[in-house]
């Protein structure tokens, strides 16, 4: 191997090592930019749009709606399955009064959020 060669290698390896400090910067900034990015998403949906769907919890989900409320449905994680959870869909009189007449409105936005090819769903017993 010749002088170069080995001059060229001791280079890039110095300098990767000088980089490296630099990956773990990258890395803090991506952990702390994807959660607020999908923070934001949800609020531009709300304003935007009207309503939006947010995750409460490990095991919980939210239709939420401005200037109006919330709805709370089940989420549970499904393992062993090809969902990805399953959905508890509220009984109507788990609706709050202004969601009542327009549940079958509300269950087809969120299907179409969260397809049911990924997700299963289930009413509430």
């Amino acid at each position: 191997m010749s002088t170069l060669r080995v001059a060229k290698t001791v280079n890039v390896i110095v300098g990767l090592k000088e980089n490296m400090n630099y990956i773990w910067l990258y890395i803090l900034i991506a952990l702390i930019a994807v959660p607020v990015l999908g923070a934001a998403i949800s609020r531009l949906k709300l304003f935007y749009r009207g309503w939006t769907i947010k995750g409460v919890g490990r095991d919980a989900l939210a239709y939420v709606e401005k200037d109006k409320g919330q709805i709370i449905f089940g989420a549970e994680l499904s393992f062993g399955t090809p969902y990805k959870r399953v959905i508890t869909i509220p009984k109507p009189s788990a609706f709050p009064g202004w969601a009542t007449s327009r549940r079958d409105e509300i269950i087809s936005r969120i299907k179409t959020e969260l397809p049911e090819s990924k997700y299963k769903y289930e009413e509430e017993r």
